[in-house]
């Protein structure tokens, strides 16, 4: 029974922190909308045009690039010897985001109004086939 007891505590205790890993992932989310928000107003930009779908399609894909390149460095820094380049590794590679699939829409959480933008990834891979 306390093999059981002890294995119910240790699931629910990794659900609890999945779930505030999640919370955690939530609130940067609406944080970097914001941020984003005021970059491409603070340039004249006011959603829902276009430009500021643009502006708001560079400013997440330039950020996605960024994490990539740091992923490449940190595979060239700690696996590699010097001289020797990488392997490839096909799940490595860095996509940008399609302007087709990318979009923006208002919402509001805990009475605050955020613009979510977005590459919807379900109708860019219906598109591939």
């Amino acid at each position: 029974m306390d093999r059981i007891r002890s294995f119910l505590l240790v699931t629910i205790a990794a659900l609890a922190g999945c779930s505030l890993f999640s919370v955690d992932d939530h609130a940067n989310a609406l944080k970097v909308a914001v941020q984003d928000d005021q970059t491409c107003a603070a340039g004249g930009h006011k959603y829902p045009d276009p430009i500021y779908v643009a502006c708001r399609l560079q400013l997440q894909d330039d950020r996605l690039h960024q994490a990539w390149l740091n992923v490449q460095l940190m595979h060239q820094t700690s696996n590699q010897p010097n001289g020797i380049p990488p392997p490839y590794t096909g799940h490595e590679l860095y996509h940008p985001l399609n302007p087709q699939y990318f979009s923006c829409q208002p919402a509001t959480e805990d009475k605050r109004d955020y613009i979510l933008c977005a590459e919807d990834e379900k109708a860019e891979n219906a598109g591939d086939g």
